[in-house]
């Protein structure tokens, strides 16, 4: 069996840069969302560049500051800063812009590149229910020729490169074990690929002040890094593969 284990949020903090590293060096994580807008995105790359892992672009309008004007997309920010992922879930239309979206997530790539060197290996999106962004983020990857890999986070199937994908992230729910989670999907899998996507990290000031996800991603730090989780795969001859072996 295939699967695409993705760790998200890379720069979000160093508590979340420095989980993510370890759940590499430690676990089975090959493939790193990276936020370019953020304070620590490039102490975040600086920390994994020479591991050989995969790293695409987590496009963001929930989180820290614009890279674009902010007076150009006025339908993401509050004053100079993203409106919080909440405030999405809360508003019942889409308020968003795509044409603004389009503009953010440019300058975002942009930021990539000169942060890295190189463009994203591929393009997602950071916990933002939006239809009219995930247009936006798809214009921009199409103009840049970057894959853009889908996520659908209900559990229905979308399609990614000529296969049926599944998207498993349950960190916000209660009661949550990361390690039931992952037996529990590959157990009732009955689609031809599943994307887990996991947040490591540790709780620094920064993350305790700004995520709702705190408890969450050390849970999941532990559990990528343990024994019990890479006997599993072997077990089940599970291999986690690189977004990038698939574009």
């Amino acid at each position: 069996m295939k699967i695409i284990i993705r760790a998200d949020d890379l720069g979000y903090s160093e508590g979340v840069n420095f989980g993510i590293l370890k759940s590499i060096d430690d676990g089975k994580i090959n493939n790193v969302s990276m936020m370019s807008n953020t304070a620590y995105a490039k102490k975040g790359y600086d920390l994994i560049k020479d591991k050989g892992v995969c790293v695409g672009l987590h496009a963001n309008i929930s989180g820290g500051y614009p890279v674009s004007n902010p007076t150009e997309i006025d339908t993401l920010v509050n004053g100079r800063v993203f409106h919080k992922s909440s405030f999405y879930r809360e508003v019942e239309e889409d308020i968003v812009d795509t044409e603004q979206a389009r503009i953010e997530v440019e300058a975002q790539i942009e930021k990539f590149i000169s942060i890295t060197g190189v463009l994203p290996a591929y393009i997602d999106i950071h916990a933002t229910n939006s239809g009219n962004f995930e247009e936006g983020v798809k214009e921009a990857a199409l103009k840049y020729g970057i894959t853009f890999v889908p996520a659908d986070f209900s559990g229905r199937i979308t399609n990614f490169k000529g296969y049926k994908l599944k998207t498993i992230v349950k960190s916000s729910e209660p009661n949550y074990e990361p390690k039931q989670v992952f037996i529990d999907s590959i157990n009732n899998n009955v689609q031809d690929l599943l994307l887990f996507i996991f947040h490591p990290g540790f709780i620094d000031k920064y993350l305790y002040n700004h995520s709702s996800l705190l408890i969450p991603r050390i849970m999941e730090t532990d559990y990528l890094c343990s024994t019990d989780f890479k006997d599993y795969l072997n077990k089940k001859k599970i291999e986690c593969i690189r977004i990038d072996s698939l574009v």
